[in-house]
């Protein structure tokens, strides 16, 4: 006979409900969705696809489940939540929203005439709207996405000033969640003098102002950089362990919120960025009209990238 022992129980900050819906919505498709509780950084939701059977390995994986699952081009072993990393892509423009406001390189309600495209060096950097904005305001360059507004912004900010901004908002380093996560990137100078034996060229600035060039974010740091915006600027560390206790209900654990970062950024700064988000998904001219939700305060940042392969 067994001598047979009570386990602990666990209380995890996942809601059910969200998370099978997350996991309904990925059915037919590859990447991940992650959801953080603003207040605290508990994580509601978390999906990498495509998934794997964890059953395989109770009691030894077999060498053909482990070749087919290792084999696979889709690397389901690998938790793209925590460990894909991929352009971050217009979402970026928050980061540079943030840095140009407070670094007063641009007032708010300052217009950018943008006309579909900017003229660097030898090259043209395209907007993704052809014939461009017209005249557009920060909240508007969040609302509808413009790349002339950001080009115009790296060009005056320089690559120091936005990679500081970058890795105040947790991006460039793990968030501390897990010793698997992999760190994303918030490309330097140094870092590509290392990396490539070459020095940064000023184009390449206009390309990171919108998300692309060497930017590489996590989804875990992605979302949790809408967390801090909606805050208000606490940057948590992620977590997924709320309490354990013994079966006589004896607390042996309970968890304490941790702030990685207070973001030395004011009220009002944080007030013009979050109406641009919201514009985002409410304004007439947003990019993600069809996220809002009557009665709901949505807000929120449509990105789409260029995913080039890097391995780093």
């Amino acid at each position: 006979p067994f001598n047979e022992k009570a386990g602990y129980n666990i209380d995890l900050t996942i809601d059910s409900e969200l998370q099978a819906k997350a996991e309904k919505l990925f059915t037919d498709f590859e990447g991940s969705i992650v959801a953080l509780d603003p207040r605290s950084g508990g994580i509601l939701a978390m999906v990498s696809n495509p998934p794997f059977d964890p059953n395989l390995f109770a009691a030894g994986i077999r060498p053909e489940s482990w070749r087919a699952l290792s084999q696979n081009p889709l690397h389901p072993l690998e938790n793209r939540a925590i460990r894909g990393q991929y352009p971050p892509g217009s979402l970026f423009k928050i980061v540079m929203a943030f840095a140009a406001l407070e670094e007063k390189i641009i007032r708010p309600e300052e217009t950018i005439y943008c006309n579909g495209h900017f003229p660097f060096g030898n090259r043209v950097f395209r907007d993704w709207k052809p014939g461009g904005h017209g005249p557009i305001n920060l909240v508007q360059s969040l609302a509808q996405s413009c790349d002339v507004y950001y080009y115009t912004m790296g060009s005056h900010l320089k690559l120091e000033r936005i990679a500081k901004y970058a890795r105040m908002f947790g991006l460039g380093k793990p968030t501390q969640f897990s010793f698997r996560e992999k760190p994303g990137l918030v490309p330097s100078d140094a870092w590509k003098r290392r990396r490539f034996k070459e020095k940064w060229y000023p184009g390449e600035t206009i390309s990171v102002s919108i998300g692309q060039g060497f930017n590489l974010v996590t989804p875990l740091q992605a979302a949790n950089l809408i967390a801090t915006v909606a805050n208000g600027g606490t940057l948590w560390k992620p977590y997924i362990v709320r309490r354990v206790w013994r079966a006589d209900q004896k607390p042996i654990y309970e968890h304490q919120a941790e702030p990685l970062n207070r973001i030395p950024i004011g009220a009002d700064t944080f007030a013009k960025v979050r109406h641009g988000l919201w514009e985002v998904v409410n304004g007439p001219r947003g990019t993600a009209t069809k996220a809002a939700i009557p009665g709901v305060a949505v807000a929120g940042k449509t990105a789409t990238a260029q995913v080039v392969h890097l391995k780093i």
